[in-house]
């Protein structure tokens, strides 16, 4: 199965991405600042990481360590 990582994963192009994603059966990790507003549906394809990207390493260790097919960044 493929899995993917999103930046920017709440706000609407990211939200938007993973609905389409999970609806083809592709593992997601999704990065956001928050999920209090959460536009994502509820999913066992969807890991939900709370992160502000400002350090590499902060963000490396909440992440699953598998393979990922693709990183699609919508954050800055």
């Amino acid at each position: 199965m493929k899995s993917v990582i999103v930046t920017g994963a709440n706000g609407f192009i990211g939200s938007s991405l993973i609905k389409k994603l999970i609806s083809n059966q592709i593992n997601v990790v999704a990065i956001d600042l928050s999920f209090a507003n959460d536009r994502l549906p509820n999913s066992d394809l969807i890991t939900k990481v709370e992160s502000n990207l400002q350090s590499e390493d902060e963000i490396v260790k909440k992440l699953p360590v598998i393979e990922y097919d693709c990183f699609y960044h919508f954050a800055w």
